[in-house]
Parts: C-alpha cells; sequence; structure tokens
C-alpha cells in the first residue's frame, strides 16, 4: 500500500509544488528515514538544492524532521504521509467545506494556512487585506481546488474582520497555533516521552513488567499533554463552539470586560458562530491546520449522505445537525494515544457496538438549535401531512399556518432520531431513562466502510460475488457448497463468482485436505473474508487509482502545452477570443474538460479513501460479535 501511495503523493507534490522538491520527495517516500547527506547520495544532487529544498518542505509540514532534544545530534527526516495527502489532494475539499460553514473570508484563511504549512497572524492579515484574491486557486496543479470567482466588498476584508474569522476557526478547532514538536516524527515522539519518564520516574530501568506497564502509561499521558499544547491557547478550542450571542465560552471573563461595542460588532462570526477580536492575538503566532478536526467534518458530510440515501432528504438534515452537535464535543475521530478505560459493566452486551465508542450526550433541543428552521420538520414522517409541495422544502416551517414553536419541533427532531434509531443500522441510540441520544460513531463508520466495499465488488465483479463476500464476512469460513446453500444458487455459479474476487484480494482461501493422501479431487477449499484486509486492499487499489489520473492528466496536458502556456500569458488570459485562434480555443477547452472530468474522479476516490482510512482506525473490532465469528461453520 505505501509504494502506490509514494507514488501517489509524489505525483501530486509535483505538480502542486514543482519539480523541483520531487526527487528529494521521492527519496524521501522510497527509502524512509534519511539524513541530509544520505538525501544528497540517494538524489545525487548538490548539498545547497537539496537543503534548500527541504526547507520548503519542512516548512509546510510535508516533511518531519528530528535532530534530538538537544540538537546535537544529524537531523533525521522523513514524509509527512497525512498532510502531504491533505495538502496536495484534499485541500480544494476542504476550503470549500469551510466556505460553505463558515464563509469565503474563512476558506481563504484556511487556504492561506493550508498552502504555506504555517503562517503568522501578521502575514495572513496583510496579505488578505492587500492581495484578496491572491489563493482563489488553493495551489498549483491542486486536484480539487474550487476557486470562489464570487467578489468580495473591500469593507469586508478589514484587519478586524480578518482577525474575527481566524478567531472563529480557532475557537472551531480547524486553526491550531503552531509548535515545535509536530514537526517530529511519531517514532520520536514517544522515544522522546518514554525517556523523560525513565529519567524523571524510573531511574534504575524498567525491570518488571508493572514498571512498564506504569511507564508506558506515563508516556502516554505526555504524550497527550504534549499534543493538548496547542487547545490551551484559547479557552475551549475545539470543544465549544459559541452559536449564540449570550455565550462567549472560550474568552476569559475579564477580557469580555475590555472589548469595545465597536469590536463586539465587527466580531460576530459568519453562520450564527459568535467570536471575540481583541487584538489578543499576536501578531507573530503561527498557525497550522488541524486536520484531525477536518475529519471530523468529512466523516458529518459523509454519515448525513448515507443516511439521506437510506431515510429520505429531511431525517438525513436532521441527523445532520445532529452530527454538527457531537463536533464541537469532540476533538477527533479517534484518538491513536487515548487513555485505556476499563469496560463499563452496566454497558449493554445485546450490541453491535462498542459502549466506550458512543460520542457523547445530546439533545433533541441542542439539535434543534443547528438545524435550518426552513426545513418542514413533517416530511419524513409517517402519517404526517406534510406542508411541502411535491417534495420541496418551506420558506419557513410551519403547523397549521403557523410558526412551530420550541417544544412542536423539538418533539418533531425526536421522532426523527427516533426513525434514525430504529433503523438497522443503529444510527443514533437512546439511552435508558433520559431524554438523551449518542452516536455509535466506530460500528456506524465500520458498516458504512462495509458498504463501500460491497459496492465495490458488485461495480467490479457483480451481485453474487458482493452476496459472497456478505455471507463470508456474517457466517465466517465457509466452502463453495455451503455458501451456495445461504445464497440459494449453484455450487459452480459461486465459484464463478468467488474467483475474480479471491484474485483480486477481497477474500482468502485455503486448502484443506480430508484425508492424510492429501490428494487433490479429495481436499476442499475454505473462503474467508476479512474486513481488514479488504479494506486495506480496497484503499490500495483507490491510491494506484488516483497516481494513474494524475499520470494521466499531466499526459493531457503534456499534449497540448504550446496552447496552455500561450493562454496562461497574462495578456492572453483576459482576451482569449482576441489572442486564441477557432483551433487554440478547441483544444483550450477541450483540455479543460479532461481535466475537470478527471477532477471529478480523484474527488470521489478522495471520499473513499476518507472513509477507509481517516474516520476509524484500521484495527478489528473486539466484540462479542467478532467473537461468535470462526471456523464453526465449517464442516470438514
Amino acid at each position: 500500500m505505501k509504494q502506490h501511495l509514494a507514488e501517489l503523493l509524489t505525483y501530486a507534490v509535483g505538480n502542486a509544488l514543482g519539480g523541483h522538491y520531487t526527487p528529494i520527495f521521492s527519496a524521501l517516500a522510497e527509502y524512509g528515514r534519511l539524513t541530509l547527506r544520505n538525501l544528497t547520495q540517494r538524489t545525487g544532487q548538490p548539498l545547497e538544492v537539496v537543503a534548500q529544498a527541504l526547507c520548503g518542505l519542512v516548512e509546510q509540514n510535508l516533511v518531519l524532521y528530528f535532530a534530538g532534544s538537544d540538537r546535537t545530534s544529524d537531523a533525521l527526516y522523513e514524509v509527512n504521509w497525512q498532510n502531504s495527502y491533505n495538502l496536495t489532494i484534499r485541500a480544494g475539499t476542504l476550503r470549500k467545506l469551510i466556505t460553505e460553514r463558515h464563509g469565503r473570508l474563512a476558506g481563504e484563511v484556511f487556504s492561506e494556512v493550508s498552502v504555506t504549512g504555517l503562517a503568522r497572524v501578521g502575514d495572513i492579515i496583510e496579505r488578505l487585506t492587500h492581495e484578496p484574491h491572491k489563493h482563489d486557486s488553493p495551489q498549483k496543479g491542486s486536484v480539487n481546488g474550487d476557486a470562489v470567482s464570487e467578489e468580495e466588498p473591500v469593507g469586508e476584508r478589514s484587519g478586524d474582520k480578518i482577525e474575527a474569522t481566524i478567531y472563529t476557526l480557532l475557537g472551531s478547532g480547524i486553526l491550531l497555533p503552531c509548535q515545535t514538536r509536530q514537526f517530529w516524527p511519531e517514532y520520536d515522539l514517544h522515544q522522546e516521552a518514554e525517556m523523560n519518564v525513565k529519567i524523571s520516574s524510573f531511574p534504575s530501568g524498567c525491570n518488571t513488567k508493572r514498571e512498564r506497564d506504569l511507564c508506558a502509561e506515563k508516556a502516554g499521558e505526555m504524550l497527550r499533554s504534549w499534543r493538548d499544547e496547542s487547545f490551551k491557547f484559547v479557552k475551549g478550542a475545539g470543544v465549544t463552539i459559541d452559536r449564540s450571542d449570550r455565550k462567549r465560552g472560550w474568552m476569559p471573563d475579564e477580557e469580555e470586560e475590555d472589548v469595545s461595542s465597536k469590536r463586539q460588532k465587527t466580531a460576530n462570526g459568519v453562520n450564527g458562530t459568535h467570536v471575540h477580536s481583541n487584538n489578543l492575538l499576536p501578531a507573530g503566532l503561527e498557525l497550522s491546520v488541524n486536520y484531525e478536526k477536518c475529519n471530523v467534518m468529512l466523516r458529518t458530510i459523509q454519515l448525513s449522505q448515507w443516511a439521506s440515501r437510506q431515510l429520505g432528504k429531511t431525517t438525513s438534515k436532521v441527523y445532520e445537525a445532529t452530527l454538527k452537535v457531537i463536533e464541537g464535543k469532540i476533538l477527533r475521530c479517534h484518538d491513536p494515544i487515548a487513555e485505556k478505560k476499563p469496560i463499563d459493566p452496566k454497558a449493554p452486551k445485546d450490541h453491535f457496538w462498542h459502549y466506550e465508542d458512543l460520542s457523547p450526550p445530546l439533545t433533541a433541543k441542542e439539535v434543534s438549535a443547528l438545524l435550518d428552521k426552513a426545513i418542514d420538520l413533517d416530511q419524513g414522517l409517517k402519517g404526517e401531512d406534510s406542508n411541502g409541495v411535491n417534495g420541496h422544502l418551506e420558506a419557513a416551517a410551519t403547523t397549521n399556518g403557523h410558526a412551530m414553536s420550541l417544544p412542536e419541533r423539538v418533539a418533531k427532531i425526536e421522532q426523527h432520531l427516533t426513525v434514525l434509531c430504529t433503523d438497522t443500522r443503529d444510527f443514533v441510540v437512546k439511552e435508558e431513562g433520559s431524554d438523551s441520544w449518542r452516536v455509535p460513531l466506530h460500528s456506524l463508520v465500520q458498516k458504512l466502510i462495509q458498504a463501500e466495499i460491497e459496492n465495490t465488488i458488485t461495480a467490479r465483479f457483480g451481485k453474487l460475488a458482493a452476496a459472497s463476500a456478505r455471507i463470508l464476512n456474517a457466517n465466517g469460513v465457509l466452502d463453495v457448497k455451503q455458501i451456495a446453500q445461504l445464497a440459494i444458487v449453484k455450487p459452480n455459479q459461486v465459484q464463478m463468482a468467488v474467483t475474480p474476487i479471491l484474485e483480486a484480494g477481497y477474500i482468502s482461501a485455503q486448502e484443506l485436505p480430508r484425508d492424510n493422501n492429501r490428494t487433490v479431487d479429495r481436499s476442499i477449499w475454505a473462503y474467508s473474508y476479512n474486513a481488514i484486509h479488504a479494506r486495506q486492499r480496497l484503499l490500495d487499489y483507490s491510491y494506484k487509482t488516483m497516481a494513474r489520473l494524475l499520470q494521466r492528466l499531466e499526459h493531457e496536458r503534456g499534449r497540448r502545452r504550446t496552447v496552455l502556456e500561450k493562454a496562461a500569458r497574462t495578456d492572453v488570459a483576459a482576451n482569449e477570443m482576441k489572442y486564441l485562434r477557432p483551433a487554440e480555443r478547441e483544444t483550450l477547452q477541450r483540455c479543460r474538460e479532461i481535466e475537470e472530468f478527471l477532477n471529478r474522479y480523484v474527488i470521489r476516490i478522495d471520499e473513499l479513501v476518507a472513509t477507509l482510512r481517516d474516520f476509524t482506525p484500521m484495527i478489528p473490532a473486539q466484540n462479542d460479535f467478532d467473537q461468535i465469528r470462526g471456523h464453526k461453520h465449517l464442516n470438514v
């Protein structure tokens, strides 16, 4: 999988930043951790050229480095896989999402920080004030950058407005203050934390298992404290988002009193988010993008779209508002260094999902605060008259011609949550004895991943192949006859269906002899399905497909390089009809259509990659549902 990911990111970095960075990034992706001297040997380039390229890659957080806490050893460099992918492939999608959530100015601030890797507050304000349309495209060669051509009045770009927007993004956790350790590789972070714990708490070493476990626990606490230092800059940053005029949870009380009325008027965020701008941000404060929070926002979109396909538009809008409530209460989709908690003995045992993986509790009243009041909540409920016409939403939700009151609105939302709860996919669950609801995020994402895998198998190999994989996933290890019996088809049909998905790597097979002679005619083939293995294989195919799409995009641009270079001239860009011949205009139009076609495919595959990789850790679930699986269904 790393081979195709390295190939994809090498092409993407070359398109986004230029060919100057490609050899260095390619060497790091191929050989792993290298020093500056090793890089010059691997690439065959002068030391000054390699050092200059490394500075640019490190500044944009595409490459991690570690020179020791005392900076006495040679620095080791390695690829930052997540940030490299997010910047070169997903930056345009994230900018479009943040623009829809927080406004166009917030999208430009996000783009300014993401393109440069890290940016100072003073530089952001200066660039957006004097050059407001500099970053209409997120970066050169971005495969999914969605430029916004809509003009914005100059008065809307004052320094106060930009600073208030930065506060909004800080409060929502999308931007975070930069710290030195975020440029360190994960391995070195763990080693540094473990060494500090051993020096402070175990000077004589960890000789017993109890001491080693205690050392690992304290090292985890230190790693979490290092990681969460950025969230302490703003009180509640990334946890609470103020959406009313009364609550200002992340501003200290003594600072609130000094905010002038004029500053309060200019500090109102977009989409109802209320923030403060009191010139409290230092101009030299360096900010970076928190991609973990962006993954939470992407998960909200994917789950709400899944609910829309299953339960309808109105119920999915309620579910989207529910997930947005959860966004304000969590920092990331999953925590790789989370503290291990004991299992609650009162947790229900008859469900597929983990009790510890449930979201924080929420109420229908919280959902109502984030739900668009123009949505007709009567739609999608059985036995209810709809005020809409032909399924369209009204300008305002009404009941019997009158505006719906808050209790009525909360009651309708409760009904939609009940619909989500009674669905077989368990979109939400209700806590017994209370009005609170929770979302089983981990198991829900696992089901979404399984649905994506089955959809892919159906599209490539047919319905029977997907049904066979589904049967193996539910029943464990089976042979062809048992699969045919459960699928109610002939064994030879099953054999023809499972062979291609076996070759593709979605299922596994093992030859089991019936006797000691081990002859072929006296052996059976046992087929099994591993969800994690299938997930990794589909992710690998996704990386490979995206790399081929970028190669095709580069090839199409190369075929029309002369016309593209001519169209990129400043005097021609605004007067194509005047300076380009009809044949050149036709060639340029065809090239743009091909680019748009390929970019749409890349965006769609990126959505699949986000579902497979970013929403839940790639480890098998350990619960009662998995424990009943095994070889008991196979009669040898």
